[in-house]
């Protein structure tokens, strides 16, 4: 069955840009990632991203999930490189548009420079555990 897809894409050094499409959502996130699809989640968002993005020669930041309140990059901390695409998904897994809750957390990703490239951080710990 055909749908209509709501979602969002961020390429390395880019911005977040919100897509409509209609068709099988595998075969958009395949088309968009080019790569082996991996995927974590926060809250009701969903991030896909392509898993095999350190094989690549020079990966490129794309996205920093900070959970961690230290200014460097540590461990506790998500990287990922490459395009990401952005969704959530229904109450069967069923891929879904993006739900209210995940539009409000893609609204906090803040742009930020890794070296002298762009890249969006999230942060995703407590200010009261600092």
């Amino acid at each position: 069955m055909v749908k209509k897809l709501n979602y969002a894409t961020l390429s390395p050094g880019g911005s977040i840009i919100y897509k409509h499409l209609f068709g099988d959502s595998y075969n958009i996130f395949k088309k968009e990632i080019d790569g082996n699809l991996g995927v974590i989640q926060l809250g009701q968002l969903y991030i896909w991203y392509d898993d095999g993005f350190l094989f690549n020669e020079n990966p490129h930041p794309t996205l920093v999930i900070k959970r961690d309140p230290s200014p460097q990059i540590t461990d506790w901390d998500t990287v990922l490189c490459g395009t990401v695409l952005f969704a959530s998904h229904g109450t069967k897994g069923n891929k879904i548009g993006l739900t209210q809750e995940a539009r409000m957390i893609l609204a906090r990703f803040q742009k930020a420079l890794m070296g002298n490239k762009e890249v969006f951080v999230y942060v995703n710990y407590s200010e009261a555990a600092v």
